[in-house]
């Protein structure tokens, strides 16, 4: 009796044991934060849903328990990372009950009634009676969306960091380096196997900028979140490159600093723009007060060399006064030379463009060339064949031609080599960023380098300017350079130059491509006879050239009516108009320009011929196609015979006005 109480409280005890057993599975499994499923076999019916996978799901139970297999994917469309649905029997749940297998966080995709995708991994294993049979199976899956999501945050992160081209590094509080992308390892000079996190935040700086960083950056972040400045970069070669840097700071969730963020961009191509930039306005501030200058400095040339030429006309040949006033005009050509070479560099010496190949052209001139550089000097041509045609002045390209040889022929006075190439490019707009003066399109390049001995960066940032030379003082007016910039920019181009001491020197000139068909070869104009004599009026705001004009025009035999200015002129010009030949008149003038005057002239006058002159040429001086055919362009200074000579070339072809 006694033995069968004690059977009886021992089958209490463990019914009660494995009652509280269940009871606290029950509870473990509706507590637990990720999904689990219950499924008997053999037709895999849904037995016990958590309110975790009913979460995932989104869905009430009622919609999820006692579902056949053959209907789970209807319920729960589980998919593969890539994209595919997964079959009924491909579930964790179905390989756990179906065959056995036991499943260690497979990673699958969840797509509820709403569409939205939950990541889980799922975690299964088989339920097995005491024979080992299969009678469950149970599947356990957190749910992991977020930490997927980060991860997706990460590697989109980590792809942006491997391809940017500025440096991109994370840094432990203390300095130790957690992360540097390849660029900011080739920035600075660490091989690509280089083990980061072996390095330290210092051995990316030189040492006071690192302090400068300790003390005052990272606080600095730390207190504001960020941190945005320049700092410098010591590269593993020693050098030193101007950088931008933002550096962030990151907290965990107790406010404390966990890990530094920084991003660092290479400032030298920026610090080579500003320069360019800086080189570019300066040289423009130049050219317009170069200009300037040029254009009075003409007029009193004009006025100085006429008047020479005609005292010296009255003077015996061989005498000391004819001899003296001699000197005076040659000093007088002298300074009219420079002038053009200040005009050029400004831009504004007149210029006849012609469709033209540059390598014809170079072809013809290196006989010249030859003989300018002398025979210790070699002269190589390399031409690009088929070369784009480009659209420049004649005389302006060869100017350029000397002055880029002789420049190079001065730098190798122990001889040398002087190679000229030409090329087609085609510059893009990512191009052209380093080239602030072209824009995007098609480019004829004129290449001209030299075995000399090369520039320092302080005469190479000067070498474009009007006056300035490394010569002895007295040896050249330092234009020839000048001239080569300003030529090139006047027709639309751009010159660069790299140089360094003992290295020679290369000069780039780029051109635009001409669409338009090749220029005819040049003909050489046959002098043209004196025309006859007749009224000209004359218009010019300088009373100086007024009288000057005057006087050789009345002592060639031409009648002169004189006018001061454009509304003098339109005031006389009804008293005149049946009996004048020919206008001459300065452009530059206060009211009235000379342009605006021909124009109003010309509306009565169809066919008059028209001289314009001026101390400095405008790029459309010269065969303004707005007044029509038979207009000229004299350039001050003249000379009694050019100035004949235009008025001559104007009326041979004319007759009188009937």
């Amino acid at each position: 009796m006694d033995d069968d109480d004690d059977d009886d409280d021992d089958l209490k005890t463990r019914l009660e044991v494995a009652l509280q057993e269940n009871r606290l599975l029950r509870a473990a499994i509706q507590a637990s934060p990720a999904g689990i499923l219950v499924a008997t076999a053999p037709d895999g019916v849904i037995r016990i849903c958590n309110p975790a996978a009913l979460g995932i799901r989104g869905r009430p139970a009622a919609e999820l328990v006692d579902i056949p297999m053959e209907l789970h994917p209807s319920r729960w469309q589980t998919f593969r990372p890539d994209g595919s649905m997964l079959a009924p029997e491909e579930l964790p749940l179905s390989r756990a009950l179906l065959r056995g297998e036991v499943i260690d966080g497979q990673e699958v995709i969840i797509r509820n009634h709403e569409g939205r995708d939950r990541w889980v991994l799922g975690h299964s294993a088989p339920v097995r009676d005491a024979e080992g049979r299969i009678v469950a199976a149970v599947v356990v899956f957190p749910d992991v969306t977020e930490r997927k999501h980060a991860e997706h945050r990460a590697e989109r992160f980590l792809r942006m960091a491997e391809l940017s081209s500025d440096l991109i590094g994370l840094a432990a509080p203390d300095g130790g380096a957690l992360y540097v992308n390849p660029a900011g390892l080739a920035l600075s000079g660490f091989p690509a196997d280089t083990d980061v996190e072996a390095l330290n935040v210092r051995d990316f700086h030189p040492a006071e900028v690192g302090e400068m960083l300790g003390t005052v950056a990272f606080p600095a972040a730390i207190a504001h979140g960020s941190w945005t400045g320049e700092s410098t970069l010591l590269s593993r070669s020693g050098e030193q490159i101007p950088v931008s840097q933002l550096i962030i700071a990151h907290r965990d969730a107790s406010g404390a600093p966990s890990y530094f963020s920084t991003v660092m961009r290479d400032l030298r191509p920026l610090r080579s723009l500003e320069a360019q930039l800086a080189q570019s306005q300066r040289l423009e501030a130049i050219g317009r007060l170069a200009g300037g200058v040029a254009h009075d400095f003409n007029n009193l040339l004009t006025v100085i060399t006429n008047y020479v030429e005609l005292v010296r006309r009255t003077q015996e040949p061989g005498s000391r006064v004819f001899d003296d006033l001699g000197e005076v005009q040659e000093a007088a050509e002298r300074a009219a030379a420079l002038c053009r070479g200040l005009l050029g560099f400004a831009r504004r010496q007149p210029i006849a463009p012609e469709v033209l190949d540059l390598n014809r052209l170079i072809t013809d001139f290196s006989k010249l060339l030859s003989r300018l550089i002398g025979e210790s000097v070699e002269l190589v041509f390399n031409p690009q064949p088929a070369l784009w045609p480009v659209k420049i002045d004649r005389s302006q390209f060869e100017q350029i031609l000397v002055n880029l040889a002789v420049n190079a022929r001065d730098a190798m006075p122990e001889g040398g080599r002087l190679t000229i190439q030409t090329s087609n490019v085609s510059f893009t707009a990512d191009d052209v960023k380093a080239r602030p003066e072209l824009t995007p399109g098609d480019y004829v390049g004129l290449h001209v380098s030299d075995t000399g001995v090369g520039m320092t960066d302080a005469v190479k940032s000067r070498v474009f300017e009007p006056f300035f030379s490394t010569k002895p003082q007295g040896e050249s007016f330092g234009m020839g350079l000048a001239t080569v910039h300003g030529a090139v920019r006047q027709n639309d181009g751009q010159v660069s130059l790299q140089s360094a001491p003992g290295r020679g020197t290369r000069v780039e000139v780029w051109l635009p491509r001409s669409r338009d068909p090749l220029a005819p070869a040049s003909v050489r104009p046959k002098a043209t006879p004196a025309a006859a004599a007749g009224l000209v009026l004359l218009v010019e705001d300088r009373a100086d050239i007024r009288a000057l004009a005057t006087r050789i025009l009345e002592t060639a035999g031409y009648e002169v009516v004189a006018a001061s200015s454009g509304e003098d002129a339109l005031a006389r010009w009804p008293a005149v108009a049946s009996r004048v030949r020919l206008l001459l008149t300065d452009i530059v003038m206060p009211g009235i320009n000379g342009r605006q005057l021909a124009a109003r002239i010309r509306a009565s006058a169809p066919g008059l011929p028209i001289l314009l002159m001026s101390g400095y040429a405008e790029p459309e001086a010269g065969g303004d196609a707005a007044l029509g055919e038979r207009v000229e362009f004299l350039a001050k200074p003249f000379t009694p015979s050019v100035l004949l000579a235009k008025l001559a070339t104007l009326l041979a072809g004319r007759g009188d006005r009937g």
